[in-house]
């Protein structure tokens, strides 16, 4: 399985690991050397997502273990759909969708 991580981050992680075991700055060269395979290294064709806990259009049901609502009517191709019923779909925090959007920091 493919893993796909902050580059930022890791050049960080790098940086403090090199500087707490090279006191005399002797493995300079390390640290140049790590941060061009990162900087170079082939991106992943990824796309960032709204987390349904994240998303302006999600609540939570109270007193449950988590699970919540969607407010938005496009949300997925159902059997309710179909019918032109009123349907609203029943996720879990962790899950998202294409049509997610990032509350604000305002925003409960």
């Amino acid at each position: 399985m493919r893993r796909y991580i902050d580059a930022d981050a890791v050049l960080t992680v790098i940086e403090e690991a090199f500087h707490r075991t090279d006191v005399e700055g002797k493995e300079q060269i390390g640290v140049l050397t790590c941060h061009r395979i990162v900087r170079t290294a082939p991106t992943a064709d990824v796309v960032e997502v709204v987390r349904c806990k994240d998303c302006k259009k999600w609540e939570q049901y109270e007193n449950t273990s988590g699970a919540g609502y969607c407010h938005n009517k496009n949300y997925c191709f159902t059997y309710d759909a179909m019918l032109d019923r009123e349907f609203t779909p029943i996720t879990m925090p962790e899950d998202f969708c294409s049509y997610g959007e990032r509350r604000s920091e305002n925003e409960g």
